[in-house]
Parts: structure tokens; C-alpha cells; sequence
């Protein structure tokens, strides 16, 4: 669990990176500013497809753990 907890802060953390890095810069062209928000839209898909994976692969290991517990 501190290993799923670890991954979500660090995406956490690189989503805000993401979303403040277009901010950071002072003056683009339109192209480059445009290449940029491109390239943050992606980065920002990523991010969810990451999240939604270790997500996922926390509850089914939530939902099988009961099974691999030895009774007796």
C-alpha cells in the first residue's frame, strides 16, 4: 500500500509541474505556444492513464487479498 501511495503523490506532483509549466514561460511565439499546450495535453494523459492504472491495480489486489490469507 505505500508503494501505490508513493506512485499517486508522484503524480500527483508531476501533474502540477505539468499544468504550471506553461505559465512559467514569458514570451512564445504561436507555434511554439501551441507545440507546448500540445505537448501538456499529452503529458496530462499520461498522468491519468498512470493514476487510473495503479487505481486499478490497487483494488484488484484489495479484492483478492481475502483469498490469500491461510485460514486454520
Amino acid at each position: 500500500m505505500k508503494e501505490e501511495n508513493g506512485v499517486m503523490r508522484n503524480l500527483l506532483i508531476d501533474m502540477v509541474e505539468n499544468e504550471t509549466s506553461l505559465s512559467q514561460t514569458t514570451h512564445m511565439s504561436k507555434v511554439d505556444k501551441a507545440r507546448a499546450e500540445n505537448s501538456r495535453r499529452l503529458r496530462r494523459r499520461e498522468i491519468f492513464g498512470e493514476a487510473i492504472f495503479t487505481l486499478q491495480r490497487t483494488q484488484n489486489t484489495q479484492s483478492t487479498a481475502p483469498y490469500l490469507k491461510i485460514r486454520g
